[in-house]
Formats: structure tokens, sequence, C-alpha cells
């Protein structure tokens, strides 16, 4: 099935929108960390278990179970599991993109059949088309792809809002994604290629 309509059709059913984010930062001092008895694979999968009636998705942000070395990704495998027995779709937050057999590479990771295969991931798509064009072909397998494109960090208008020419680049990036987006639109009329953008601030929503 088309990942939009996928996505569409959880939503409905649980007459929610909640993607919850499981993301295992690290300890830090006085911070609460995991608590004492738990690995970290059982408390990110108590967690999922906790939700699962009111999410329709996962989003786990790599970074911090790599951080974290082999237990991390190991924990990262085990919630996507889960997630998975639970019904619930899985978005490995990930942001990878980069050149020729090395985006591949990265799709195949990510949206493949192996260890981390999730329903969709997010992708950087800075480095041009070419680097995003891997990812892009799995949505025809039922895959999802979500696209950076505006982001809520302070210095991001260094680059994403300089003018490329008449307009800031972000906005040239948004108009490239509705344009691979919309051969992937499925009968929700939502399209399996869709976008991220920061919106952590009032002025940016």
């Amino acid at each position: 099935m088309n990942f939009a309509d996928r996505l569409a059709q959880a939503s409905r059913a649980k007459d929610s929108v909640v993607v919850l984010g499981i993301d295992p930062q690290l300890d830090a001092p006085g911070a609460p960390g995991i608590p004492p008895g738990y690995t970290l694979a059982r408390f990110c999968c108590e967690i999922v278990e906790a939700c699962a009636r009111s999410a329709i998705a996962i989003k786990p942000q790599l970074a911090f179970y790599e951080a974290r070395g082999l237990e991390g990704m190991r924990a990262f495998c085990e919630v996507i599991k889960l997630a998975r027995r639970l019904g619930l779709i899985t978005i490995a937050d990930a942001k990878r993109g980069d050149i020729g057999t090395t985006s591949a590479a990265y799709a195949e990771a990510f949206l493949g059949d192996g260890d981390f295969n999730c329903d969709s991931v997010t992708v950087n798509p800075y480095q041009g088309s070419d680097a995003l064009m891997p990812f892009i072909a799995k949505v025809k397998n039922g895959r999802g792809v979500f696209v950076l494109v505006k982001t809520s960090n302070p210095s991001s208008g260094e680059f994403q809002d300089l003018n490329a020419p008449s307009r800031p680049i972000w906005e040239s990036v948004a108009a490239r994604v509705n344009g691979w987006g919309g051969d992937f639109i499925g009968a929700s009329g939502l399209s399996s290629v869709g976008a991220v953008v920061g919106a952590t601030y009032p002025v940016q929503a």
C-alpha cells in the first residue's frame, strides 16, 4: 500500500496524528538517565508500549542510538521490531543523504529488508537531487521519504534563508519536494514524499 495512505488510514483509525519520538539522549550530570535496572532497549520499548494506543507512528532519532554503540543499535532494532508488532508506522529520523553508491547504501539500510529497515526515513537534500534518488526509488515499494526543507536551529538562516536567486533556498527545496511528491500521491490525496519543516517558534509556523 502507498505509504501516505497507510499513514492516513492509521490516523483515521486512532483519531490521532501523534508521532512518538524515541530519543534516548545521552546521560548528563543531574539528568535522570535510564532508570536503575533497565537496559536501554527495555526502557525505550516500554515507552512505545505505553503510548501505542494513541500514537500512529514512532520516530527514533538515530544519533542517540549510534552514540551508544552496539548497545544503542541493538536497542534501535528492538524498538523498530516492537513497533511493527504493535501495528505502528516506523520513521527512521536519520537525515541521510550522500552521493552515488553511498546514498544507495543508506537507502537500502533504512528502506530495504535488513536489520534497520523502517517504513520511512528522513533525508537531507542539500547535496542535490541525485543524493535523494535512491531513497525516492524505494517509494514505489510502499516506503516513505521525508525531505528536510527548513530547520528551526538558530543558525539555519545562514544558508537556508539565502536567496537563490529570488527566493530563499529553503523555498526552492520545498518546490522540488512538491515536484518529487507529485509522482507518488495516493488515494488519500497525500504523497509518500513529504517535507520536514521545523516550526519551534510561532513565527516559523
